[in-house]
């Protein structure tokens, strides 16, 4: 039986690492937009959240068009089907993706064993409000972390800049280098948001920041959304509530997982200053190894990948 023909126009998912998933069910193309395609071509991959335009262009040929909107959705949000489209969402689309790019990378080489010296390692590079709250708040660590604020110039040592034309540089998010995490006891992680944007509720959303500590073997404390932690858990994800007190990941109110946060960090630095380490136990070390292999576990990203990417395509185009 053929496989199902797919366009793939949307560069970040032509990327060499997701190369070989997307074969095993399509038959792929990478689009060329100085041809003219029919509907015999095959469906088209494309965000139209970032190049409408591009968007307008295949829609202008008739073509079906599945909308990947991988990335900066929340956990939530279902598929949609508008017009003749498919607007596609994963649930793990994070650590599918993340996943199958650090192992292409080989980012999944263990590190050198090492006891860390420094308290936490913070990465931040936009400094949106709930950031900067945080980043107020733990200023008194600072000194004994390592951190980054790439809007304020505060890069650490191999670190990335990435210039944009027109507004302030980034770092490159997807950068790793290992001695951050040996030298660093856990990863305090300040999520993209600290709150959904949404009236209706307090939506759940995971980008690549909580994943990394988990693929670089660090424990791991996150200001983000309520449920991260829970989120992670049910995915089969091991957590730290054996060190710290976890409740408040629970908590509605951001102001109030901060606050929480705020303690735990002050409980872990007092152990830091008597012990020069915290995250030292051996069930940690269990769980970051847990966690690590489940990250890069191939037949688990094969399985995701299947039941909620290439299914639903592969339903889209047999309606």
């Amino acid at each position: 039986m053929s496989k199902p023909k797919l366009l793939i126009a949307e560069s970040t998912l032509g990327e060499p690492w997701l190369a070989h998933h997307w074969d095993e069910f399509f038959d792929c193309k990478i689009f060329d937009w100085t041809c003219n395609y029919n509907t015999n071509d095959g469906v088209v991959l494309i965000d139209d959240r970032y190049d409408r335009e591009k968007y307008n262009q295949i829609k202008s040929q008739g073509l079906q068009v599945v909308r990947p909107y991988l990335m900066d959705s929340y956990v939530q949000d279902p598929c949609e089907y508008p017009g003749q489209d498919l607007i596609l969402r994963a649930q793990d689309s994070i650590w599918i993706q993340e996943s199958a790019m650090w192992k292409h990378l080989k980012y999944n080489t263990p590190r050198s064993a090492a006891v860390p010296r420094k308290f936490f390692l913070l990465l931040i590079n936009q400094l949106r409000p709930h950031r900067k709250t945080l980043l107020e708040a733990v200023d008194s660590y600072l000194p004994e972390s390592l951190y980054t604020c790439v809007v304020r110039n505060i890069l650490l040592p191999d670190d990335v800049y990435v210039p944009i034309t027109g507004r302030p540089g980034t770092a490159n998010d997807r950068h790793y280098v290992p001695r951050w995490y040996s030298e660093t006891c856990f990863s305090m992680v300040s999520e993209t948001l600290g709150h959904s944007n949404r009236v209706t509720g307090d939506l759940l959303y995971i980008s690549e920041k909580s994943f990394k500590p988990i693929a670089h073997s660090h424990p791991f404390v996150i200001q983000g959304t309520q449920g991260n932690l829970q989120y992670l858990r049910s995915r089969g994800f091991e957590t730290f509530s054996h060190v710290i007190d976890e409740s408040y990941d629970q908590e509605p109110l951001l102001k109030n997982r901060v606050k929480k946060i705020l303690e735990i960090l002050d409980s872990l630095y007092q152990e830091f200053k008597r012990t020069g380490t915290v995250f030292q136990d051996a069930r940690t070390k269990q769980i970051l190894e847990h966690n690590y292999n489940l990250f890069f576990d191939s037949n688990k990203i094969r399985e995701l990948f299947r039941d909620q990417i290439a299914h639903p395509i592969m339903e889209f185009i047999e309606s």
